[in-house]
């Protein structure tokens, strides 16, 4: 395994832990590479994604979806369950937005990048740059910081209270992705 491939799974894992979702990245043959914290209580892999991966069925649970990932040249599947109620992703499918946009817009809300959000959705950058402005138009805001307030307000007025205060949504990413990419590196050696 190269250098590059663990440092992609290392973030992978980093981005799937910030997710509030049961979420699994697995291999083509079924078997689960990772797993967040919400996808623990499922012991091995659930069933739905074994019979989506051996192609011997195509329909997945309410809520749920399936993204493609290229790791190292070879096809990963990343794995989400149905979200939970009071989460971030049902808020915004409250305010009008398709599965594909509300997910997009929940990874914009909690402070990811163009470049993580596209990782996460297995979709390039020209498909992400594209959803995000669509995200924007369809809840008439300009900017990610005008997106999150939208949804902040609209949990207050639901008065949903979110299931644990210390992953309230914020805008702070994990530092451990950076230092992983090399992206101070590559400043410092840039100067």
């Amino acid at each position: 395994m190269t250098q590059e491939t663990v440092a992609q799974f290392a973030r992978l894992r980093s981005l799937l832990m910030t997710i509030e979702d049961p979420a699994w990245l697995v291999h083509p043959e079924g078997k689960v590479l990772i797993r967040n914290e919400a996808a623990m209580n499922e012991p091995g892999t659930p069933r739905w994604i074994i019979d989506y991966v051996q192609g011997s069925s195509t329909e997945l649970p309410i809520g749920a979806r399936v993204r493609r990932v290229q790791i190292d040249g070879r096809t990963r599947l990343i794995a989400f369950g149905r979200p939970a109620p009071n989460s971030i992703r049902a808020e915004l499918e409250d305010l009008g937005l398709d599965d594909v946009h509300a997910e997009t817009a929940e990874h914009l809300v909690r402070g990811f990048s163009d470049l993580e959000i596209g990782l996460l959705l297995g979709r390039p950058m020209g498909v992400v740059h594209t959803l995000i402005v669509q995200v924007h138009r369809q809840l008439g805001v300009q900017t990610r910081t005008e997106l999150t307030d939208l949804v902040r307000r609209a949990r207050r007025i639901t008065d949903r209270p979110h299931p644990d205060p210390s992953r309230e949504m914020t805008t702070a990413r994990p530092s451990a992705i950076y230092a992983l990419a090399g992206v101070g590196e590559r400043r410092s050696k840039a100067r």
